[in-house]
């Protein structure tokens, strides 16, 4: 199965090709599982071998008589391709068949892989919280100081009166220009007098 469990292999020795059945051959058969985790996996069949013979007899080669093996291993690459090995008796040199291991790579060389399925969108993520962050506001006429309040997503709060040169003008705030508060937090203002 690929790290992401999107595609699940499975190989294994198939007698459904030509007249395997009545001569006995083991070709191989591997099948690709897309999606094997959900309720309708997809199947994709690849046929590895065409020539592959039939247990070896006695008649066949003495020396080496017998069935092979349910002998297989599977495993992928770094692309999620299937690496295939298997146990196998085929004519190579003479007149006897030999018992051996072959390997293959599902796709073969000759192409590509195909590109494994995207990956899951994220969730979604809440958009972020609308916060107060506190302006500046000293110096201000009070009617701009409170537009301006207004407009960082604040509140005015009280609104308390004191002796200055600076009459009608904000001379104190509470709290801190810069600070953050949730949405709506109340500033108190100190506006100055005669």
């Amino acid at each position: 199965m690929t790290a992401d469990g999107s595609r699940l292999w499975v190989a294994f020795y198939d007698r459904a090709y030509g007249d395997c059945e009545a001569s006995g051959c083991n070709d191989i058969t591997v099948a690709e599982i897309l999606d094997p985790a959900s309720r309708s996996p997809a199947f994709q069949y690849t046929r590895v071998t065409t020539s592959s013979m039939p247990n070896l007899v006695t008649s066949n080669n003495p020396l080496e008589a017998g069935f092979p093996g349910d002998h297989m291993w599977l495993d992928l690459d770094s692309e999620g391709r299937a690496l295939l090995a298997w146990a196998d008796t085929r004519q190579h040199a003479g007149t006897a068949p030999d018992e051996d291991v072959y390997y293959a790579r599902v796709p073969a060389l000759s192409g590509p892989a195909p590109p494994p399925p995207p990956p899951p969108p994220p969730p979604p993520q809440p958009p972020p919280a609308v916060r107060c962050q506190v302006p500046r506001v000293i110096g201000l006429r009070l009617a701009a100081a409170r537009t301006r309040i207004r407009r960082a997503r604040c509140s005015v709060g009280r609104i308390r009166r004191a002796s200055s040169r600076r009459a009608g003008r904000v001379i104190g705030q509470s709290p801190r220009p810069g600070a953050v508060r949730p949405r709506g937090a109340r500033v108190n203002l100190v506006v100055g007098r005669r």
